[in-house]
């Protein structure tokens, strides 16, 4: 299945709702050099005075060099504007009378802008935030601060409080997501036989805990390996509700209304995003 090894099944239904969407920020910095010989400056390009220029897009930076906050980027887009004096090979910068610049400007990183996330009317989903002026020890800088909203995708890593981590190995439709007999569906499905290997046996308490709490209202302690949080004292909670014991309940599949053979076990447990995100991976 999609949940061999440490991988997982993700739900697009609670994906859609929201469920563990992030946002990216990320600061482009240029700053120009102290040395006046070159001439530095942030700037809008002249294409019939500036050399070297990019197979790119210039037409979003402002007479400042800068993209205004608001703007949404796109993959050749360029964010910051910058351009310095030319001239002709040696015979030093100060031979060029006609005032000729070259291209020195940055563009949005290919790994800030997927394809696949492209919205309808143009927009990538990056946009700038924030931009600014600056000057440190008789040097001129400016950045652009941008950002985007990650949507989980396959590839992604997770990970519980107790190190159960594991990447998205499918995400599923939610119609075809199994549920309980009450109707509940499952966000995320991950293997069984990551418990015994990791031994992660707090994850086990939460999870029969966090099902307790959500039936009486009640903060639960899930402290493992405590006096006050005992595997016999979990099981009485969750049975007191109206559970099995154990927190195994009886599904149907989504894809064919068909009774599973045997009981799974389900339960409430915190889940983590982690920085490692497959859109900074693949190029």
């Amino acid at each position: 299945g999609y949940n061999q090894e440490d991988s997982q099944i993700k739900s697009q239904g609670a994906i859609d709702r929201g469920l563990f969407r992030s946002v990216m920020h990320r600061t482009y910095k240029e700053q120009l050099k102290s040395s006046n010989a070159s001439e530095e400056r942030f700037e809008r390009l002249d294409e019939k005075t500036c050399h070297g220029m990019k197979h790119a897009n210039y037409r979003k930076i402002d007479a400042d060099g800068l993209v205004a906050p608001g703007r949404s980027l796109g993959k050749s887009d360029i964010i910051i504007g910058k351009t310095a004096l030319t001239g002709v090979i040696g015979q030093g910068i100060s031979s060029n009378r006609g005032g000729d610049r070259r291209d020195y400007s940055t563009q949005v990183k290919p790994s800030d802008v997927v394809e696949e996330d492209a919205r309808p009317g143009g927009t990538d989903g990056l946009s700038v935030e924030q931009t600014m002026f600056g000057q440190r020890e008789q040097t001129a800088f400016c950045k652009t601060k941008v950002r985007k909203t990650r949507i989980p995708k396959k590839g992604d890593k997770f990970s519980s409080r107790h190190g159960q981590k594991g990447v998205v190995g499918v995400v599923m439709a939610q119609h075809d997501m199994p549920f309980t007999l009450d109707g509940i569906q499952p966000d995320l499905i991950i293997n069984p036989h990551a418990i015994p290997s990791r031994m992660t046996i707090g994850q086990l308490l939460e999870s029969i805990s966090g099902k307790t709490g959500c039936m009486t209202g009640e903060f639960k302690d899930g402290t493992p390996f405590s006096k006050d949080v005992t595997r016999e004292e979990v099981t009485r909670q969750c049975h007191e509700v109206g559970f099995q014991s154990q927190g195994e309940e009886a599904m149907i599949s989504g894809m064919t209304g068909e009774l599973f053979e045997g009981t799974y076990f389900i339960g409430v447990c915190i889940y983590e995003r982690l920085k490692h995100m497959v859109d900074d991976k693949i190029r």
